[in-house]
């Protein structure tokens, strides 16, 4: 019988594959085995009888991977076990931009009580029509897991899908639709007038572009025991000084 316990909510789908040798518990320190997905580890030296960590996800800065290494624990994750999930958020993302759909719904609650909102829904309706993304163009930048979902979901949508990788993987390129157009490098997708989300276009398109950081303010902090430091950041960028009215 072997003891593990759950540090965060974990699947059904995925505990069910557990067979009855494995027992759940709820002291980590009765568990050779721990599931985790974000809960902070680093604190938790006291574990006599773990054997192994698996992280539910790609990333382990959750996990004091050197202490328990030395301690002969096995951590290991699960990379692109949420890549589908991913790749269902960035086409929900480009269908949300393409037609606007967060400005038609907050429209909608401003004029919800109106008694009229079906004539000014007909005025209205018009700027917020979008634009199909079918037979629009696509640059996905990175073919990994995430990447390649996202170019095959695209290709499927009917958009022609163009992706670039220097370092693409065998079990990438099986996995990749025949119909994306190789690009074997950012200035080719230059040339092709695909639009980029890359920061690193701005230093190729604009090489003498100047900046001045004018405020750096911290907004989180993360300990090592899990959160996460965030900055807000105010720059300045540009060539030549404006004059405005």
């Amino acid at each position: 019988m072997f003891n593990y316990t759950c540090l965060n909510p974990i699947a059904g789908v995925g505990l069910d594959l557990l067979s009855d040798e494995y027992n759940k518990v709820d002291d980590i320190k009765d568990a050779q085995a721990v599931l985790v997905r974000s809960a902070a580890m680093h604190d938790m030296q006291d574990v006599p009888n773990l054997l192994a960590v698996a992280r539910a996800g790609a990333g382990v800065n959750n996990i004091p991977i050197a202490d328990y290494s030395e301690k002969g624990i096995v951590v290991f994750n699960t990379p692109g076990a949420n890549a589908n999930g991913v790749k269902e958020m960035v086409i929900a993302g480009m269908l949300l931009a393409s037609r606007d759909l967060i400005g038609g719904n907050k429209w909608v609650e401003e004029n919800k009580e109106d008694p009229n909102i079906t004539k000014a829904m007909e005025k209205a309706k018009k700027a917020f029509a979008g634009r199909e993304i079918q037979n629009k163009k696509i640059g996905v930048i990175g073919l990994g897991a995430i990447g390649v979902l996202v170019a095959n979901a695209a290709h499927n949508l009917n958009m022609e899908v163009y992706g670039y990788d220097p370092f693409l993987s065998v079990k990438s390129a099986w996995n990749l639709s025949r119909a994306v157009h190789h690009v074997s490098s950012i200035d080719e997708i230059f040339e092709k007038g695909l639009p980029i989300m890359e920061l690193e276009i701005v230093d190729a398109l604009v090489p003498d572009l100047e900046e001045e950081v004018m405020d750096v303010n911290l907004v989180q902090r993360m300990h090592k025991s899990g959160r996460k430091v965030n900055f807000r950041v105010i720059v300045a960028v540009g060539n030549k000084t404006v004059m405005l009215d």
